[in-house]
């Protein structure tokens, strides 16, 4: 998809991820005893809300700061995919907008 429809797609995301209970998911990680370097900890958006929950930054600011890190992972999945399949290997047409309306709707 274009790069504006993507980064809207992800923005709306981590929206809906606020919506269904991300601040609360990571209220609970954050209490518990994890090594700082554990994996989970790296996810997309923990760190961010982590240091808002924490009092550290502005509610707004993590979710902006959330929201680009979502985008910049897209953009890594889709230069990755770019990369194994090129431009060779791309849906016919019949399937593309059924299914571009499908991920992104």
């Amino acid at each position: 998809p274009p790069r504006e429809v993507l980064y809207r797609a992800c923005d709306q995301r981590f929206e809906l991820m606020l919506e269904k209970g991300a601040l609360e998911e990571v209220d609970k990680l954050i209490r518990l005893p994890l090594d700082p370097s554990h994996p989970i900890l790296k996810a997309v958006g923990v760190r961010e809300l982590a240091l808002f929950l924490k009092g550290e930054i502005e509610l707004d600011l993590a979710k902006k700061r959330s929201q680009q890190a979502t985008r910049r992972y897209a953009k890594r999945q889709s230069t990755w995919f770019r990369n194994q399949f090129g431009k060779s290997k791309r849906l016919s047409a019949q399937y593309s907008e059924s299914l571009y309306r499908k991920i992104f709707s």
